[in-house]
């Protein structure tokens, strides 16, 4: 680790401090979009300082790519990501004013997400940021970077049915695996701790008994069926699906993680009954139903490289989940100190993961 990281994470735990003490909720606002274009500039420019492989493939496409509106439908099957290379390419925008661009709206889709918050919403921020999960989607993975902000988008705005389901499957122009979030707006407003229990005993049960192989060997099998097919997901799937990345081991960390937060909030959730500061009841059971359907996904499809990643769409949010939790047990104060200590740990967690296994 760089001096230069040093540095960079004693500033964060003042910033994180600052969050705990601001009650300006204009000052919250100011830090805030002032670390989204910070860190939306960093990763549109992240060729400085290192050498993302991703990075340089998207720079390669994007350089290369035709200058015909009809490519939109026949480079892939993701129109949403082809419409955006070839508007940028058409105004003759730079390829890291595209970077930029998705990286904002990855943001944008957080920044909704909070304005179910009454308060707090620096301090939340910067627990989600930190997360591993959310430094991939904001440096490597971009397509599937404005899948997620769609779909927190979605979530956030949960008063038609209609229109979350229409912004997942926009979300799907940009990254086809948001598809697996349509189920769960089916079980959104369920209030069931026993449905909880009953979707985590099923999470554990798949993890350890390895559905994910037979999973495999489904994805295995239309590879072969679809080969002739160009841009086929189940051949892009294959060529990465015994990827073994080290990466893996945080998604793995933050699935028990958010295991242990759905078994707390369902064992404790008539505590906030009462005065609920940080969100409505409501909200507090939408958000972990959500991860608790991403851990059952997960669940059965964790050791496969590709599929693996469906995890990011909820462990996303399982910083917001623990500051429920942490309200539940303990009190407002306590749960905004747990999720300082949280935002701290994460973001040199992510430093070191960073050191370890990116470079």
């Amino acid at each position: 680790m760089s001096i230069l990281e040093v540095v960079l994470f004693l500033n964060f735990v003042l910033v994180c401090i600052f969050a705990y003490v601001n009650k300006y909720q204009a000052l919250n606002n100011v830090v805030m979009y002032s670390i989204i274009i910070l860190l939306s500039g960093a990763s549109a420019f992240q060729y400085l300082v290192m050498d993302p492989v991703d990075y340089g493939q998207y720079k390669i496409i994007f350089n290369n790519y035709p200058d015909s509106l009809s490519s939109v439908y026949i480079q892939g099957h993701e129109p949403g990501f082809n419409f955006l290379n070839w508007l940028f390419k058409l105004l003759n925008f730079s390829f890291e004013s595209f970077i930029f661009f998705i990286t904002f709206i990855l943001f944008y889709g957080v920044v909704q997400l909070l304005g179910l918050f009454n308060r707090d919403k620096l301090l939340i921020f910067l627990s989600m940021i930190t997360l591993v999960v959310f430094f991939n989607l904001s440096s490597n993975l971009y397509r599937q970077a404005i899948a997620t902000s769609l779909v927190l988008m979605a979530l956030a705005h949960n008063r038609s049915i209609l229109k979350q389901l229409a912004m997942v499957l926009l979300a799907t122009m940009f990254h086809i695996s948001a598809l697996i979030t349509l189920p769960y707006f089916a079980i959104q407003g369920r209030k069931s701790p026993v449905f909880l229990l009953t979707v985590v005993t099923l999470s554990l049960l798949l993890f350890f008994i390895g559905l994910d192989k037979v999973v495999l060997y489904f994805v295995n099998l239309m590879s072969i069926l679809t080969d002739n097919i160009s841009y086929s997901s189940f051949a892009r799937i294959e060529s990465n699906m015994l990827s073994n990345d080290k990466v893996q081991y945080a998604y793995r960390s933050y699935y028990f993680f958010s295991i242990f937060l759905v078994v707390l909030f369902a064992f404790n959730y008539k505590k906030g009954k009462g005065e609920v500061k940080c969100a409505s009841l409501e909200t507090q059971w939408r958000f972990v139903n959500f991860l608790a359907y991403g851990a059952l996904i997960y669940s059965a499809t964790y050791s496969i490289g590709a599929f693996s990643r469906l995890g990011i769409y909820f462990y996303i949010i399982s910083p917001i989940i623990l500051f429920f939790v942490s309200k539940l047990l303990l009190n407002y104060s306590s749960a905004k100190i747990i999720l300082v200590c949280f935002s701290c740990f994460s973001c040199f967690g992510l430093l070191l993961v960073k050191n370890i296994y990116l470079t």
